[in-house]
């Protein structure tokens, strides 16, 4: 079963640069073990995939699906180049979409290093960030 924790942070980001609104944000995880959103539209090669997962009041929800997820970060207002989410979990009971912290740092060779007051990705220079 997957995990989605509480520890969280809400990314200043939206997939689609033209809409912004509280469903285009996704929230960094440190809890959750993978990738996970609500909205089936987002995602590419999408694959029907039926995984438990643990929610952090101890509820178990479904995924009925996995994918990518093209994402397109602002930072500070500003739009920068677009990015792949790999492994997305589509579940459907989700109300928000989270960005798996665990994963960045397993897979994606991230190194995140969080304060009181925010949270800072970083990448070993030579490896894609294309690709997350």
């Amino acid at each position: 079963s997957q995990g989605a924790g509480n520890a969280s942070l809400h990314l200043s980001a939206s997939p689609c640069p033209s809409k912004l609104n509280a469903d285009d944000h996704w929230t960094a995880d440190t809890g959750a073990t993978s990738h996970m959103t609500p909205h089936c539209h987002w995602l590419r090669n999408y694959t029907p995939k039926c995984v438990p997962i643990c929610l952090a009041d101890n509820t178990i929800v479904y995924s009925a699906g996995i994918g990518s997820v093209v994402f397109h970060p602002v930072i500070e207002g500003k739009g920068v180049r677009a990015v792949k989410f790999r492994c997305v979990l589509h579940v459907p009971d989700l109300k928000s979409n989270l960005l798996s912290v665990l994963y960045l740092t397993h897979h994606s060779g991230f190194v995140v290093n969080i304060n009181s007051v925010h949270m800072a990705f970083s990448h070993p220079p030579g490896l894609s960030r294309s690709c997350l």
